[in-house]
């Protein structure tokens, strides 16, 4: 019973006033009493249990000014209580909802919210910027109600008032405030994009040996895409022998998408599906069947293929430093291609020019993927590839390097970082197509790098290894474990070491702080991230005086941090709960982002 009368809270003495009034006969005065009898219990009991609410003071205070008019004017007393009643109670809603916003008092909406709320979040800055856009809209909704109060045809100046508060106002309560905060959620992971920085490519000298990979200067492209035309076909040379289940092939697809929907559908020759075979070096194709080999394989076909198509894309994961194997002997077996005579080439190296009409593509892009996070790795790849080019001058049109492939796959889908990769990756294979070659900007965002600190990185990697050789010898006991991916799930450490990976220390610049995590469904589930001099450690076990602590099931922090289920509608909902300052839930999703 409580409960029911906080939820109808002062509303009751409205319909009390008219049944005084109408039913029983009595004076506006004495229905006036009868109305601030009940407001006055209302708020006696609302005092005592904490649950007056700003609308429960404007109901007494329009009786009460009502009761007052009664005494000096009853004419008056008649249009403010009787007449124009919903005119005026809207109109004293209208006023109070905004003067709560306007005078920096708690929003009126807040004592309602509470209700469907964690306590935790009371005090919160979304919390109170929720209800002051909720306050400001029922100020809007309560002014429209009176103004249609006074229209002059019944029943409308009665339905569009009602309609305005149960049609508009009750619903927008029920769906604005998850809206807001999953809003809230895209926003900043729309603006994390914003700010990453490209890998720099200033040169870093190691051991003597120049290793930073520097694109192809746009003018330099763009002059020679000019020359050559648009691209109308395009060959892709796959060399990854894992083919279609390996990251290559992940990161390739979305390109390739870019290309397709710019009217350019490129074949895709997988080399581990093919007859290639290794290159003899007896040079019969110098010399006994000048630009024939020797094999009789696939290689013939691939050749035709390529002679008059405008792009060939060289597809390929980083093998120790090159490309793999497969690839190499398709290189290898192109010295037919160039004569056995000897001339000055680029930087005055000796080279063998090209053979004539041997041509396998007018322009080259170079594809290709590692494990490894940072892009240098690729520099002996692109030299050879560069080399090559210039060698049968075949100018490269784009170099589409992505270190920590991996995490193409492993990342959630709604990681700023993640998408903002897939998305110049589709962009790229727009503009091969649409002017020719591939952006340097275009070309620094496919390569950025997907965890601010390396060697945030390299924990959350040797875990994972560790817990895969942990697997195998557990299944090889025979052991039931069930499948990787739910192994390495059932790992908290693994969680906790995704989130280290993605900490961004400029965005926590001085902040230093402790979140605890209780894992319910754990035993010795106890877990901490500190963050302290722009450094973030995960350990296991608690620390005194966490600034949040939050316990969770490991499964609803795991699709949380997967973007599986929004972390505002999870808090709602209550499949977690807080203690500490909420507001620094906001703090750790700005720096884990």
């Amino acid at each position: 019973m409580a409960k029911f009368s906080t939820y109808l809270g002062a509303w009751p003495a409205i319909g009390l006033f008219w049944l005084s009034f109408r039913f029983l006969g009595l004076e506006h005065q004495q229905a006036a009493l009868v109305a601030l009898c009940y407001c006055g219990i209302r708020i006696a009991w609302g005092l005592k249990s904490g649950t007056t609410t700003k609308l429960d003071f404007t109901v007494t205070g329009y009786y009460i000014f009502g009761f007052l008019l009664t005494i000096f004017d009853q004419q008056l007393a008649s249009i403010f209580l009787v007449d124009r009643q919903m005119f005026f109670l809207f109109a004293a809603f209208c006023t109070m909802a905004l003067l709560s916003v306007l005078i920096g008092a708690k929003p009126f909406t807040a004592a309602f919210a509470r209700r469907r709320t964690p306590e935790a979040l009371w005090n919160s800055k979304i919390f109170i910027t929720i209800n002051r856009t909720m306050s400001l809209l029922w100020a809007g909704l309560f002014l429209c109600a009176a103004l249609f109060s006074l229209l002059p045809w019944q029943p409308l100046n009665i339905i569009l008032p009602l309609v305005m508060i149960f049609g508009v106002g009750f619903p927008f309560n029920a769906r604005f405030p998850q809206w807001f905060m999953e809003r809230q959620d895209r926003c900043k992971a729309e603006q994390a994009i914003n700010p990453i920085v490209p890998m720099i490519s200033e040169p870093h000298q190691h051991d003597d040996i120049i290793h930073t990979v520097r694109f192809i200067p746009d003018t330099i492209k763009k002059q020679r895409a000019e020359e050559l035309g648009p691209v109308r076909s395009a060959l892709v040379i796959f060399g990854s022998p894992r083919g279609k289940n390996g990251f290559t092939h992940l990161a390739l697809s979305t390109f390739l998408d870019g290309m397709r929907d710019e009217g350019v559908d490129a074949e895709i020759i997988y080399l581990h599906e093919k007859n290639i075979k290794s290159c003899l070096g007896c040079f019969s194709c110098w010399t006994k069947t000048p630009g024939q080999c020797v094999h009789q394989d696939d290689m013939t076909d691939i050749l035709a293929k390529g002679a008059d198509v405008d792009l060939i894309i060289f597809a390929q994961p980083l093998y120790v430093y090159s490309v793999p194997g497969i690839v190499k002997n398709f290189l290898d077996r192109g010295l037919p291609g160039l004569l056995p005579f000897l001339k000055p080439g680029t930087y005055n190296l000796t080279a063998h020019p090209a053979r004539e009409g041997h041509d396998f593509g007018r322009r080259n892009l170079i594809f290709s993927v590692c494990g490894f996070p940072e892009k240098d790795h690729f520099s002996p790849l692109i030299d050879m590839f560069r080399y090559k080019a210039r060698v049968k001058d075949t100018p490269i049109v784009g170099e589409l390097l992505r270190p920590a492939s991996e995490s193409l796959k492993t990342l959630p889908e709604k990681n700023a970082r993640k998408r903002a990769v897939m998305q110049a990756l589709y962009q790229a294979g727009c503009e091969v197509v649409r002017q020719g070659y591939v952006n340097n900007a275009t070309e620094e965002q496919i390569a950025m790098p997907l965890f601010p600190v390396v060697e945030n990185f390299h924990t959350m990697a040797n875990h994972f290894w560790q817990y895969r050789i942990d697997y195998n010898q557990e299944k090889k006991s025979g052991a039931v474990v069930g499948d990787l991916q739910n192994y390495l799930q059932s790992k908290p450490e693994m969680l906790f070491a995704g989130m280290v990976s993605i900490f961004d220390p400029e965005k926590a610049g001085d902040f230093t702080g402790t979140f605890q995590f209780h894992l319910t469904d754990q035993e010795n589930g106890d877990y901490y991230l500190q963050v302290k001099d722009k450094r973030c450690l995960a350990k296991k076990g608690k620390v005194s005086h966490p600034d949040l602590l939050i316990k969770t099931p490991l499964s609803v922090w795991q699709a949380i941090a997967n973007g599986d289920i929004s972390g505002s509608k999870a808090m709602l909902e209550r499949l977690y709960i807080i203690e500490g300052n909420a507001d620094m839930l906001t703090r750790m999703q700005e720096i884990f982002s």
